[in-house]
């Protein structure tokens, strides 16, 4: 649900900023969950754990099965994890620019902005300094920014027919998209601080609990 709050300035807002955080945090603890479920199947299917013999190859079967399964669902969350969690790196800038420097001028000159672009102008003028670029905290923003725009934007390919290389391919991306949303997520902390103490002075974001949900990562 959107939250109603009245802005450092007295103005009344409301808005999802602090939902898309929580949706991002919520799938990424899906996929934990999902992984402690992919351990135990692998688990199971440890040779000692289940014989070599005709009355337990249906048994394998099954669980490979289950694990393909598991392994598309953890793919699934990631991508959308991917898309909610560069939804919040905007929603979140755009709410600091809004509040300090007025809707009307946010979308006359700076809405049209690249994310990336956003946390640097936009941070710029209203603080003179902004989140460290050369942070590994940033460089996530630009690595989930630049995933999200590939799977937003998505282009399909035209092969003759599969082969080894492109199936390879194929998986790997896969598991980089989920690499890179785990590292995205446990950075969020390190983002934060950084944030937190850039507004100490202005308090522009003092009425947002995002400590609250951060402690559950």
């Amino acid at each position: 649900m959107q939250k109603f709050y009245t802005d450092y300035k007295g103005q009344l807002r409301s808005g999802n900023v602090e939902l898309f955080l929580q949706i991002s945090i919520d799938l990424y603890l899906q996929i934990l969950d999902v992984n402690s479920e992919i351990e135990n199947y692998q688990k199971k299917l440890n040779p000692e754990s289940i014989p070599d013999t005709q009355k337990f190859v249906q048994e394998r079967v099954d669980y490979m099965d289950q694990l393909g399964f598991l392994n598309k669902k953890k793919y699934k969350l990631a991508n959308q994890g991917v898309i909610i969690l560069s939804t919040y790196y905007e929603a979140l800038i755009n709410e600091i620019g809004v509040v300090e420097l007025g809707s009307k001028y946010y979308k006359e000159n700076l809405d049209k902005l690249s994310v990336q672009a956003k946390w640097e102008i936009v941070m710029k003028l209203i603080y003179s300094k902004s989140i460290d670029r050369g942070s590994k905290d940033f460089e996530s923003l630009n690595k989930i920014i630049s995933l999200r725009n590939k799977l937003v934007h998505y282009k399909t390919k035209t092969l003759e027919k599969p082969t080894k290389e492109t199936l390879k391919e194929e998986k790997e991306s896969a598991k980089g998209i989920m690499k890179e949303f785990e590292i995205a997520i446990k950075s969020l902390k390190g983002f934060h601080l950084q944030l937190r103490k850039i507004d100490e002075e202005k308090e522009v974001l003092k009425f947002f609990r995002f400590s609250t949900e951060l402690e559950r990562i």
